[in-house]
């Protein structure tokens, strides 16, 4: 992959799994949602920071892991 094409990310602070990260990741938005006086024990917001964090780790950010990345072949 050319060099100008890459995501400027740092190294990783910590080495973890995804599972790790979206637990982590959770636990923030449960924060950001009491700040909001958000009801978190209302039946419709209860999973809301877990499906949060699962669609920033899974989705939205899923594309900077370089594995998912196709072979970068010249024709």
């Amino acid at each position: 992959m050319r060099e100008d094409w890459k995501t400027p990310l740092r190294p990783p602070v910590h080495e973890m799994d995804n599972e790790t990260r979206k637990s982590l990741i959770a636990g923030h938005m449960t924060e950001i949602m009491q700040l909001l006086n958000l009801d978190l024990a209302d039946d419709s917001l209860m999973e809301t920071p877990h499906r949060i964090a699962k669609m920033y780790v899974d989705e939205i950010f899923s594309g900077l892991d370089y594995a998912n990345f196709p072979e970068n072949h010249p024709h």
